[in-house]
């Protein structure tokens, strides 16, 4: 009986810890698919615009060549809601419709092209434009997410090694006669020590993962988080950089600075789904009364805005361009996010001596080193 229920044990603890590894690396999987085809019917919406079609005949076009139900579904919807007289880009576009696939992140993938859609309507910015940018963004992560993949591959190759050495410790002493693998399920104490070792290999394992996940994921900034105010997420480079390009956009398209600066960075206020918004709160509140340069140098040490505040200080005096600034700025922004991508990628191989020391070898020792000398002392 106890053999039976040891089995068990170790079967459900690497049956969950199965569950949770192959569940994340099929959703990161199914980002870069999704993202690859919200990358291509941004595209083909940029094309067509830009070709003299309608942003509404654009996006339904677009739609019909999308293998994702999902998506597709979102789309149509948003498209028939603006045939019936809703403003594109509203929240309700697409949002909780009938028929979406339960638990479908969908909409939260295309939240930023109803955004623009919404933009371009509300403010005449070019949709074409937008998209160009949203294009560019959207090559950016996907990107970031395959240079995150193939550095963290190392780390996952150390834990298989790590997973193979228990196993061929076992392996060793049941071929060698010294009764390893029997000692390990009907003594007592070896049952506890074989318990404690897939314990141990399933807990590293999880750890492992959890690290991969916090050091190569975070500097992305919302990749595949639904869209809503479930919670709040760090203002991140590609979240600035997004904004900025919206900003470039309208001031290129002959909006005055404020207003231009309100479509593009003042939307991130106006969202709330971001941690850290205080100064630009301050700097849009400023900048509505009137503030001009004092109320830009409010931003002048901002990590993300910090070089557009200093250079829109100076425009109030000297009137210089700032939509190739954003534009420059955003490209700098999304290096970063791809630097701080790389750097935490490398440091899961760094990261992972914790678990190594705390975990995978004790796991070597309970069922591999000490079942081997019980049996050669038995001898």
């Amino acid at each position: 009986m106890i053999p039976i229920l040891a089995v068990v044990a170790a079967a459900l603890m690497v049956a969950f810890t199965l569950k949770i590894v192959v569940g994340r690396m099929m959703k990161t999987r199914r980002q870069m698919k999704t993202l690859a085809e919200v990358r291509d019917v941004v595209d083909a919406i940029s094309r067509e615009v830009a070709a003299g079609a309608r942003p509404l005949e654009a996006v339904e076009h677009a739609a019909e060549g999308l293998k994702s139900e999902a998506l597709r579904h979102e789309l149509d919807v948003a498209c028939v809601k603006v045939r019936l007289g809703a403003a594109p880009g509203a929240e309700s576009a697409g949002a909780g419709s009938a028929g979406a696939a339960p638990g479908s992140d969908a909409l939260s993938f295309l939240a930023h092209l109803f955004h623009i859609w919404g933009i371009s309507h509300r403010h005449g910015v070019g949709l074409s434009a937008l998209a160009r940018a949203h294009v560019t963004d959207i090559d950016a992560q996907l990107a970031h997410i395959s240079k995150s993949t193939s550095a963290t591959a190392g780390a996952r190759l150390t834990v298989t090694v790590l997973l193979a050495l228990p196993v061929g410790a076992v392996a060793l002493g049941q071929s060698s006669g010294l009764g390893t693998l029997t000692f390990l399920l009907t003594n007592v104490l070896g049952v506890l020590l074989f318990l404690a070792g897939v314990g141990l290999v399933c807990a590293g394992t999880l750890w492992t993962e959890h690290l991969s996940e916090s050091l190569t994921t975070s500097p992305l900034g919302g990749v595949g988080v639904r869209a809503g105010p479930a919670g709040s997420t760090p203002l991140g480079p590609l979240d600035a950089a997004r904004a900025l390009d919206v900003s470039a956009a309208a001031l290129r398209a002959g909006k005055a600075l404020l207003p231009a600066w309100d479509v593009g960075v003042g939307q991130l206020i106006q969202d709330g789904e971001h941690d850290g918004e205080g100064e630009l709160g301050r700097a849009m509140a400023l900048l509505n009364l009137g503030g001009g340069k004092d109320a830009w140098l409010t931003l002048a040490e901002h990590s993300l805005f910090g070089p557009i505040a200093r250079q829109a200080a100076q425009q109030t005096r000297a009137g210089t361009s700032l939509a190739d600034g954003m534009h420059q700025q955003a490209e700098h922004l999304r290096r970063v996010a791809a630097d701080k991508a790389t750097a935490g990628a490398e440091k899961v191989l760094i990261a992972l001596a914790a678990p190594l020391t705390l975990c995978f070898l004790p796991a070597f020792v309970f069922v591999g080193l000490i079942p081997l000398a019980i049996g050669m002392a038995s001898l």
